[in-house]
């Protein structure tokens, strides 16, 4: 049985180490495994993905029976079935017989099984899938097969964790790159918003598999109108549109600024009426909108519908970049549009334009290195807005630290490098982190509340304007741009500068999300190394344990003949003396060259023997070396159930003897005090004297039958008794 879980551990680890991302493999390993080990009649492994329990591996079940668990799930945990029953209690769960549960559901009461043993699968302190175990006997599993079940369903958590660190890595990417696509796109479309918003919803449908989606538009009457669809219900869509903002689900999202997810819109809460009627007609199961706001202004939504479950809460991350992605290009487009409208200012607002567009490209091109990202856009947002500083800090730590920089001396850039700057009203940058807004100070001398004059001096400029870097409402940054006249800065000078603090938001977050996919890669690619050296360590542990016991073995059947050799040597010796002395009173009628003759042999028999002691303790000394070795090891002392100990050293004695000699057949008898209980002992010693006396015992008992014929009975006899102080094992055969 050992050996067996051993040979299983291996072939799954093999699998989860060789294809980390292929659950079904694993779990059919697995599943296969346990029902054979543990004595299940059907097993199945179940993946929790914290609302809805999926079946992801099944054994030992009759086709319909399986056909109708699998039409039955997905499903949310209940009390009508042990896997359910498990989620919820957060426990093992085990039933004695099925047929006592009258909740049980329909599939799990035709399934065969009478018994039923549910394990829950645990990572990070969360429960992630659930191992069910099904056995058509009643009755409780033993703790063996319980044991055994604990040991796969670890090895079923490890399976999991695996694959989700594959499935998060390559969502991160496909992300990543959905989010480069788009913003390609916008820096490729400033003049149409109509491509951005089709490759947002295209994005949308590979990356959450939407069946319906549409871009929502606010115009000036306060309709709701289709900018953008993709789907197969065109004509039902479009004839709900144009709507009243405040009549549709879309306006719910834009008026509370949030984006608003019906996981269920047949039986969910809170589902308005239009929804939950075009779910049943068309077969929506759940649906989200993210609202796309610009500066406070509600400007449309991104819709997405879908018929399998509800939404993820990273996909609700994702949907409400796109959404704000969307408010990039709609606001490149209006501005492209009003510096089309500008004929006064045609030809700075095309290199403003066009400025931007680069910048964007530098985003979207090279959105893992950060530092090469921000000095092209602190370039070029300093160039269009006449200004020869510019300055990016990030919050960090209650303070602001310099990330990245433009212009300036070098004692300048050397100031600002190695000052962090306090979060208050001292300085521009402080000020912006403080009032969530743009400050813009036409003539810093002016300013009565600023303090930082080093840094005023050193850099010799006179006007100056911060902007936030905002991220989901918190403010993460500040950009500063500075220039040497007095004198306010341009509307279009703020928007621009603005929308370059948005650009750098995005920057930042595109490195954070790369560095997070990073880490996520190099902790799978550790968690695969720890799988191979745990392997290793096993295979290396069961070899030496394997050549100890060979040792062992052998040293054991070596020292009884070595034994009997070193014994039968002494006493040839004794005898050698003893016929000296007989013989000597003959000696003087011999010849004398007999007499030598004689004296030679006897004296030659006599090294003879004592040179057979010598090699024969050499031997034994070789001998009791190998036990030793083979006898080393971690042994403590500890308590244990002394009958329980005695009746397995009995077995595997037995056992072995059974293994050297196939004729081999003797009656046991065991009476075992009851009262014998738990002793302190080192078992590993203990069981090895036990071995011994009952290996010699049949031994004795083996020879006497050779000799004796048919009317001999060999019996071995062990005995144990409680002594009050100390207990006792007694040993009795009756052989030689």
């Amino acid at each position: 049985m050992l050996l067996a879980r051993i040979a299983a551990t291996d072939e799954v680890l093999g699998a989860i180490a060789a294809q980390p991302a292929d659950l079904q493999r694993a779990f059919g390993l697995i599943a296969r495994h346990v029902q054979i080990l543990a004595g299940a009649t059907t097993v199945s492994i179940l993946e929790y993905d914290g609302t809805l329990l999926h079946r992801t591996a099944d054994v030992g079940y009759r086709p319909e029976v399986l056909a109708a668990l699998q039409a039955a799930f997905p499903r949310p945990p209940g009390p009508d079935f042990v896997p359910g029953r498990t989620v919820l209690a957060g426990e093992v769960v085990h039933v004695a017989d099925l047929a006592s549960e009258p909740g049980v559901f329909g599939p799990a009461r035709q399934m065969g099984a009478r018994s039923y043993l549910g394990i829950p699968l645990r990572h990070d302190g969360r429960i992630v899938g659930v191992l069910g175990l099904g056995r058509a006997d009643v009755g409780a599993f033993d703790d063996a097969a319980v044991q055994l079940a604990l040991s796969f369903a670890q090895q079923a958590v490890i399976a999991i964790a695996n694959t989700r660190l594959v499935t998060e890595q390559q969502e991160a990417l496909e992300q990543q790159r959905a989010s480069a696509d788009i913003l390609s796109v916008i820096s490729s479309s400033i003049a149409d918003t109509q491509p951005v918003f089709d490759k947002i919803l295209q994005s949308c449908k590979h990356l959450f598999g939407g069946d319906e989606l549409d871009v929502l538009l606010v115009g000036e009457d306060g309709q709701l109108r289709i900018a953008a669809y993709l789907g197969t219900s065109r004509d039902i869509v479009e004839a709900t549109f144009p709507a009243p903002v405040e009549r549709t689900p879309a306006g719910r999202a834009i008026r509370e600024r949030r984006v608003m997810h019906w996981p269920d819109l047949v039986q969910g809460e809170d589902v308005p009426g239009i929804l939950r009627k075009m779910a049943r007609l068309i077969g929506y199961k759940s649906m989200v909108f993210a609202p796309m706001i610009s500066e406070g202004r509600p400007v449309g939504a991104i819709g997405v519908a879908r018929s399998t479950g509800p939404f993820r809460p990273k996909e609700l991350e994702l949907v409400k970049t796109f959404a704000d992605q969307a408010v990039i290009a709609i606001e490149n487009t209006r501005l492209f549009q009003e510096v089309q409208a500008r004929t006064r200012d045609l030809e700075d607002s095309l290199g403003q334009q066009t400025a931007t567009a680069e910048v964007l490209k530098v985003i979207s091109r090279s959105a893992f290195d950060l530092p090469a990202v921000l000095r092209a856009l602190l370039e070029t947002a300093a160039k269009l807005s006449d200004a020869q500083i510019c300055l990016l800090f990030q919050v960090e730590g209650g303070r602001l630290v310099p990330v990245s920089s433009y212009g300036g001396n070098a004692d300048f850039v050397d100031f600002h490098s190695r000052t962090p700057l306090p979060i208050d009203r001292t300085s521009i940058a402080g000020r912006t982190v403080l009032d969530r807004c743009t400050i813009h100070v036409p003539d810093i001398e002016a300013d009565a509340e600023y303090k930082l004059r080093q840094s005023f001096l050193l850099g010799g400029w006179r006007s100056i304007i911060g902007v936030p870097l905002m991220r989901d409402g918190i403010v993460i940054g500040t950009l500063a741009l500075a220039r040497a006249t007095k004198g306010p800065y341009t509307a279009r000078q703020i928007e621009l500068t603005e929308s370059f603090a948005d650009q750098a938001v995005i920057a930042i977050e595109n490195s954070r999300l790369f560095e997070e996919v990073n880490a996520k890669t190099r902790e799978l690619e550790q968690s695969l190394d720890d799988l191979r050296r745990t392997q290793d360590r096993l295979v290396q542990t069961e070899k030496l344990a394997s050549l100890g016991q060979l040792t062992a073995g052998i040293a054991h059947e070596i020292k009884n003949p070595l034994n009997f050799v070193n014994n039968f040597a002494d006493l040839s010796g004794e005898l050698l003396d003893e016929l000296r002395e007989a013989l000597a009173p003959e000696r003087a009628p011999l010849y004398p060259a007999l007499r030598a003759e004689l004296d030679d042999l006897t004296e030659t028999l006599k090294g003879n023997l004592e040179k057979i002691v010598q090699h024969g303790r050499r031997a034994d000394s070789i001998v009791r070396n190998m036990l030793m070795h083979s006898r080393s090891g971690a042994a403590e002392a500890r308590q244990v159930m002394l009958n329980e100990l005695v009746t397995e050293a009995l077995n595997l004695a037995y056992h072995g003897a059974r293994a050297a000699r196939a004729d081999f057949n003797i009656t046991l008898e065991q009476e075992l005090d009851p009262d014998a209980g738990a002793v302190e002992l080192f078992p590993q010693e203990i069981t090895r004297v036990l071995l011994n006396l009952c290996g010699n015992g049949f031994h004795a008992a083996h020879s006497r039958a050779a000799a004796a014929g048919t009317g001999y009975a060999p019996t071995l006899r062990l005995t144990t008794r409680d002594l009050g102080d100390r207990v006792e094992i007694r040993v009795r055969d009756n052989g030689t």
